[in-house]
């Protein structure tokens, strides 16, 4: 006879791109409903109570963690864009010939999308906008500077 076992509640897999080792699982699930709904209707399109709700929880767990909206989407770009950064700087100074690192570059892109989706959209699609409001250390790390070394 096969037995068929069921989770009941299972958390969200944690996701090194924005999440740290450490975090709760309630915030780790804010910030995967935050991202996932500001891929879809942009920062200015959602607000926190639909952040809650996609969570599963209600706007004071989002406070906990975050003083506003904005907080979360500034949080969210500078660790998707950082991940990004990081992993394209390898590559591009791994000391490779030209051709080889062309290659690793499109491979962390595409390893990147692969990844998660949403996090390379969420970069992608808001860096205009998120750009004037991340730290000072995130502006140092420009990807557009970085491909132009090549």
């Amino acid at each position: 006879m096969l037995t068929i076992k069921h989770k009941v509640h299972e958390e969200p897999p944690f996701n090194p791109v924005y999440s740290a080792a450490g975090d709760p699982p309630s915030k780790r699930k804010i910030l995967q409903a935050a991202l996932h709904l500001f891929v879809q209707k942009s920062v200015d399109g959602v607000t926190v109570r639909e952040i809650a709700a996609e969570a599963g929880y209600t706007n004071p767990v989002l406070f906990k963690y975050f003083p506003a909206k904005e907080a979360v989407a500034v949080y969210l770009f500078e660790s998707c864009y950082e991940q990004l950064f990081d992993r394209l700087n390898a590559a591009v100074t791994s000391g490779l010939p030209f051709d080889q690192r062309l290659e690793a570059i499109l491979e962390v892109f595409f390893s990147q999308m692969e990844q998660d989706m949403e996090a390379f959209l969420f970069v992608q699609d808001h860096l205009r906008e998120m750009w004037p409001r991340v730290s000072k250390r995130i502006r140092g790390k420009s990807i557009l500077a970085l491909i132009r070394s090549v």
